[in-house]
């Protein structure tokens, strides 16, 4: 299924709000072949909760919707996984882990996702997004942008951390787009997009 296509029938459904869905697919334009490979990654390898049992957990109705219809990629990137939510406290909701294997949590109380500092949680953690449809549709930027990074320069470009800036551009206007108090100062997305404007190898 193209990506464009599932994310019309998803927002047809109000599964993603049109802000979200415009911010995405002003993000898509790519060679043909692409979307088809992110939308394969979306079907193919996605984590999805029952929607009952994700409003049980404390996801908001539209997080919970698009958690049970369309699910996060288990592995949008290689150095971000997500796996099926765990309740590990009533304000936190494990959802995955970054490339240092930080958590990335859920707060039911506001509907924010986030990253720990470190692995012991014993700093303030970084603001991710706002909302697991906001996280859907930035993980699939952020897909994409790696995606057209390889096929242009070859699989090594992620490991040598060498994406073009142009594509780093275009996947930060995109996230400004879908949610835009995810480029905060200090947030998640704003520190990863200066290690990929940084260019040092892992």
């Amino acid at each position: 299924m193209p990506l464009d296509h599932l994310m019309d029938s998803t927002r047809s459904s109000g599964i993603i709000p049109n802000g979200i869905h415009a911010g995405l697919m002003n993000s898509m334009e790519q060679p043909d072949g692409h979307a088809d490979h992110i939308g394969n990654l979306y079907r193919a390898r996605t984590v999805e909760v029952h929607e009952t049992t994700a409003l049980q957990f404390g996801f908001s109705p539209s997080d919970a919707h698009y958690l049970a219809h369309v699910g996060l990629p288990a592995w949008p990137a290689p150095d971000l996984w997500f796996h099926s939510p765990a309740m590990l406290a009533p304000d936190y909701i494990r959802l995955g882990e970054d490339r240092d294997e930080r958590e990335i949590f859920y707060d039911p109380s506001t509907s924010i996702v986030y990253c720990q500092r470190d692995v012991n949680g014993s700093v303030a953690p970084r603001i991710v997004c706002t909302g697991i449809v906001a996280l859907g549709a930035i993980l699939a930027a952020y897909a994409s942008m790696i995606d057209q990074a390889m096929n242009a320069c070859g699989r090594r470009v992620v490991i040598e951390n060498n994406i073009p800036d142009h594509l780093i551009d275009a996947f930060e206007q995109a996230v400004t787009r879908i949610d835009p108090s995810a480029v905060g100062c200090g947030h998640f997305w704003q520190r990863e997009m200066e290690r990929l404007r940084s260019h040092l190898p892992e």
